[in-house]
């Protein structure tokens, strides 16, 4: 080979190792510009993970918080259901207690439009009639009086050959026939007088038993307040032995006559007696005022009246009260008085009838 072939090779070769330079020195630079894109991307791509594991985090943090805000709801409402099947619950026993006391007071007023219609007192102290005699609690309160046959219209509360029927009453109403402990047998004689006929005559027992009866009675409407009865005499209810303490005009003192009396000889008769008879009939007088004062409409059926007569005994239905030889108007004496203080019960504070509408 020559050395112009030589250097042509050479020239070659340097244009060759020239022009691969040149496009070594344009190549690099583009290389490199392409590796920062990349670069840029990743460090872009690992910039929205980032974010994307931060926005991860949170989410789950407020989708935690969110479980734990709906257990509490739950809970709440758990609370709240229970709470309202309580009040519900509490709620029907409620209108329960309401119903039942309003049928208890609907009860209890009719009760009451019942118990308004008794008479207490005329209840405990049953005044009535066996034949001619006057009772009251069954104790006949009489001398004597004729006898009549049985089933006459005078004695048809008397059985033939046993003891004498009372009527009871059951709180004021109605009336049943019921025995009486009375037996004529034993507490009255049958004796003939001087016209041939047959006539029942009360012991004292009975008579002071039936005498008691009445004080208690008359001692009983005094200490009701709402009536206002005041006695001029004292009255010591003890049951056949019972007592009338008289007191004097400035009551300073009171001297004391037995309601009782038996068949015993007397030097001055039944004046003692009589006496606190007359201080008795005083009382129902005073009763009867103080009654009348009240309520007009009540009267007595048979007046209570002084005599004229310098002892001024008290007359009733025109029959003297004192206890005389005439057994027979003593006894009528005695139904008139019993009828009076009977009608003196029908005022309505002595029964539960006042009682407020």
């Amino acid at each position: 080979m020559d050395d112009r072939t030589l250097d042509c090779e050479v020239d070659l070769q340097l244009e060759r190792t020239a022009a691969h330079s040149r496009r070594t020195s344009v190549a690099e630079p583009r290389a490199a510009i392409a590796g920062s894109d990349r670069f840029q991307d990743d460090l872009a791509t690992c910039s929205d993970e980032e974010s994307l594991r931060r926005k991860l985090v949170s989410v789950r943090r407020r989708r935690l918080h969110c479980h734990r805000l709906l257990e509490q709801a739950e809970a709440q409402q758990n609370a709240l259901d229970e709470q309202l099947l309580a009040v519900i619950r509490q709620r029907d026993e409620t209108v329960l207690d309401y119903r039942s006391v309003r049928i208890a007071i609907a009860t209890q007023q009719r009760q009451l439009q019942i118990s308004r219609q008794w008479n207490v007192t005329n209840d405990t102290f049953h005044i009535w009639h066996s034949g001619p005699f006057v009772t009251i609690n069954g104790l006949r309160l009489g001398a004597e009086a004729p006898s009549m046959e049985v089933g006459s219209s005078a004695d048809t509360d008397r059985q033939p050959n046993g003891p004498i029927e009372q009527p009871r009453r059951y709180l004021g109403f109605g009336a049943q026939p019921a025995p009486s402990t009375v037996n004529p047998s034993s507490n009255s004689n049958e004796v003939r007088n001087q016209e041939g006929k047959n006539t029942i005559r009360i012991h004292w027992t009975e008579i002071n038993s039936a005498l008691g009866q009445v004080c208690l009675l008359l001692s009983t409407l005094e200490q009701k307040q709402c009536c206002g009865i005041r006695y001029r005499h004292e009255i010591v209810a003890q049951g056949s032995t019972s007592k009338i303490g008289i007191r004097s005009i400035n009551n300073q003192h009171t001297a004391y006559y037995n309601l009782y009396s038996d068949d015993s000889f007397q030097l001055f008769g039944k004046r003692n007696f009589n006496t606190a008879l007359q201080a008795l009939v005083q009382c129902v007088v005073d009763a009867a005022d103080a009654v009348q004062a009240r309520d007009p409409t009540i009267t007595l059926p048979h007046a209570l009246e002084k005599t004229n007569t310098r002892s001024g005994d008290y007359v009733v239905g025109g029959l003297s009260v004192a206890y005389g030889t005439d057994g027979v108007e003593w006894t009528r004496a005695m139904k008139y008085l019993l009828t009076d203080i009977k009608q003196l019960m029908m005022f309505k504070p002595f029964g539960l009838r006042h009682a407020r509408s």
